[in-house]
């Protein structure tokens, strides 16, 4: 059976990807990657609810005998270089996508892995100009074929790091909580103190299952305003998502609310081991700091977080996620958290380390001689300058012998 040929075929439009969620859901639950990023919800997240241009739709589906064995969700986007303008085949996904691959039924995914580079680099080599893969590993089976298929040499280059806090090990939230350093927990412990003593807070999860959360993401927004963050380039994208993942389960939004006009009353969160709630905002209340995230196969994605700039000394940030990561681990049972892109300092305190570090894979088609001249370019002329500039950069920074 493993050595029967497979069948390709390409998807171009919207209406025939929609088509596929339940041959999606079933390969997704078969495979041996089964991360949100290759899910049908991103997909349609990205495809349909992203306000932001994604170029044209180039997925192909690996079947046998009619059978769906694996998906490379790929689009071809018009894109400048250096020098020329060409036709980019590129993994779906967009500026929030830590991971890109591929689909692939497990137990062939080296086969179905060679076969579709030989395809795409044979007999759909008219259809591009060059490929540029973002966010991918060194260990999908489709980069290594195509790294190893390819006539001209591919250029690779590290692109950023991940970083996720393992809690399959604790049965509690009071055990992560003596896994974290001593300043940490400190932290935590002062922050509470000193937002009960200026005032009160609570911490509030949406989740939505019947809800659509609507007010809970424009206190987001108002908080991301308020923040020391870029303006998002999709300003309605997050709110979109969160509507299309609520009644599915998959949303879990904590926002911390703060009162400065309730002091002296009774702390709504006492202590660190104080439970938060969940329904309607406080009315009158204001949103100070938020964690959103998504639930699915038993990981927490953090797609995004923010905390009011001009109540940075109240450390709101650090307390909404301590408690997120609480409810996370003691309700939702969440054996990972996936803190996304980036390799930052306040993710690695959290108990994370570095998962990985993900890679841009470039690869020129040969038909082309514009493509061949840009990846001469970019290997010949600026990859060579760069080195360079860094090495005067280091002389010029080294400290000079004294006399």
């Amino acid at each position: 059976m493993g050595n029967q040929p497979y069948q390709f075929q390409i998807v171009r439009s919207t209406p025939e990807f929609s088509e596929l969620r339940s041959e999606w859901d079933t390969l997704l639950a078969q495979s041996s990657e089964r991360s949100f990023y290759l899910s049908y919800d991103w997909f349609h997240a990205v495809l349909c609810l992203s306000g932001l241009p994604a170029g044209e739709l180039y997925l192909t589906l690996v079947r046998r005998q009619g059978q769906l064995l694996g998906i490379i969700p790929c689009r071809i986007v018009s894109r400048r270089f250096r020098v020329f303008t060409l036709r980019s085949l590129e993994l779906i996904g967009n500026i929030y996508s830590p991971f890109r691959g591929c689909l692939l039924a497990r137990g062939e995914e080296s086969m179905i892995a060679e076969a579709w580079a030989e395809f795409v680099l044979r007999q759909r080599r008219d259809d591009w100009e060059v490929m540029l893969w973002e966010g991918v590993s060194l260990g999908d089976p489709v980069v290594r074929a195509l790294m190893s298929v390819s006539p001209v040499q591919p250029l690779l280059s590290s692109d950023f790091a991940t970083v996720v806090t393992d809690l399959s090990q604790f049965s509690t939230a009071e055990g992560f909580y003596r896994a974290l350093s001593k300043n940490v927990r400190q932290t935590i412990r002062t922050q509470i103190t000193r937002m009960n003593r200026e005032g009160c807070f609570q911490v509030v999860l949406t989740q939505g299952e019947a809800l659509e959360p609507l007010l809970a993401m424009k206190h987001y927004k108002e908080i991301y305003c308020h923040s020391w963050k870029e303006p998002e380039p999709d300003l309605e994208f997050h709110t979109r998502l969160a509507a299309y993942l609520a009644p599915r389960g998959m949303l879990r939004l904590f926002i911390l609310y703060f009162a400065s006009d309730l002091k002296g009353v009774k702390p709504y969160i006492a202590s660190y081991n104080s439970p938060i709630r969940g329904g309607d905002p406080p009315e009158g209340w204001i949103p100070l700091a938020a964690c959103l995230f998504v639930l699915h196969d038993n990981q927490a994605y953090f797609l995004k977080t923010a905390y009011r700039e001009e109540f940075a000394r109240l450390g709101a940030g650090t307390v909404v996620f301590w408690f997120a990561t609480k409810h996370l681990l003691e309700q939702d049972r969440v054996e990972r958290i996936d803190h996304q892109k980036g390799g930052e300092t306040y993710k690695l305190r959290w108990a994370g380390h570095v998962h990985e570090t993900r890679r841009r894979l470039r690869l020129a088609n040969p038909l082309f001689p514009r493509s061949l001249a840009e990846m001469w370019i970019e290997r010949g002329l600026v990859a060579p300058y760069r080195r360079l500039r860094s090495t005067l950069r280091a002389l010029q920074n080294r400290p000079s012998d004294s006399a």
